[in-house]
């Protein structure tokens, strides 16, 4: 049985991929820390969890400042990131202190299992080359300029790491807007699923900032 830590103040992940494991017949036991002093008190007691999965943001800080200052300490723990963010300063900061991968929260939950047994298996899984920024080709940058306003503000608030609902409050529109939008702007994009997405959402950086 592999021991998985989920570092997430939202308990509903948590739920999400054990019953997902469950269903599955997967052996994997899940355990939660909501926040920064839970996790540091787990993992700060030998021995670590098998892999430990870590959101960005908490409650009461950073998951990553968290895993920077148990590797100060000199804790040696496997760890990936769990998280709706899709800002590539975090997927570079998650691999500079040794993320085994990069995994977001709207995807499938069964996916996520997946890639966790992966992760466990020795695998390092990032939505695209995560040690260099990729550069826009012409046939993206073509592809993005067919975008509406309207469908560049939808993928601004996903690069931002904003569920449906939380986009659909910022934009002041409905859920089902912002879904109808995302859906046209992967169709345009050659996006089909959301790692995908994701992956182009780290090359496009440059042109949705501006």
């Amino acid at each position: 049985m592999k021991t998985i830590l989920i570092v997430d103040d939202h308990p509903l992940v948590f739920s999400g991929l054990r019953n997902a494991a469950m269903n599955a017949n997967r052996s994997l036991e899940f355990s939660l820390a909501r926040t920064i002093p839970e996790a540091k008190k787990r993992l700060r007691k030998p021995p670590p969890p098998d892999l430990t999965l870590f959101d960005i943001h908490l409650g009461d800080g950073s998951g990553l400042g968290l895993v920077e200052e148990l590797r100060a300490e000199g804790r040696e723990f496997q760890f990936a990131i769990l998280t709706g963010s899709r800002d590539w300063n975090h997927l570079k900061k998650a691999t500079q202190l040794g993320a085994r991968g990069f995994l977001l929260k709207d995807s499938e939950s069964e996916q996520i299992i997946a890639d966790v047994e992966r992760m466990l298996q020795g695998e390092d899984l990032f939505p695209g080359p995560a040690q260099s920024e990729q550069r826009v080709t012409a046939n993206l940058a073509q592809a993005f300029h067919t975008l509406t306003d309207r469908e560049k503000d939808v993928l601004r608030c996903i690069k931002a790491g904003l569920l449906n609902r939380e986009v659909a409050d910022r934009l002041g529109i409905s859920v089902r807007t912002v879904e109808t939008h995302r859906a046209h702007a992967c169709e345009k994009l050659g996006a089909q699923n959301s790692v995908q997405l994701s992956t182009l959402l780290l090359q496009l950086k440059s042109l949705l900032d501006a």
